[in-house]
């Protein structure tokens, strides 16, 4: 009977754990979607309709339970913010050092790409 009390216990540590786990993913894709432009955001739903029609076809609860569709939104979401080209307004903020490093990055990445073709 100890051993049977000891089995719920733990299921139900994990039972939430889960749940706290995806909260946590559920904040973090919404934080995550702030960040894209409003009138980006049709576009990258259009891009990724199998991801977002589901996701906006579900209650929040019922969204909870699904976490590798929120790790696949998030998955999307952040490679659109990595990966979307800088507007003239937002070059114009950058510092100096921004600049520098920004540039630094595209190279890089484009060093990358093309050794992996090489």
């Amino acid at each position: 009977m100890e051993n049977d009390n000891k089995n719920f216990d733990l299921k139900s540590r994990i039972e939430q754990y889960n749940k706290d786990i995806a909260e946590v993913m559920y904040d973090f894709a919404s934080d995550l979607l702030d960040q894209v432009a409003d009138e980006d955001v049709l576009q990258l739903y259009q891009d990724n309709s199998d991801i977002f029609s589901k996701l906006s076809s579900q209650s929040k609860d019922e969204i909870l339970k699904n976490k590798e569709l929120l790790n696949s939104a998030i998955i999307v979401i952040i490679d659109y913010l990595q990966n979307k080209p800088i507007t003239k307004e937002e070059f114009n903020e950058m510092t100096l050092d921004e600049i520098m490093e920004y540039i630094t990055n595209l190279v890089e990445d484009k060093e990358i790409s093309l050794f992996d073709i090489i």
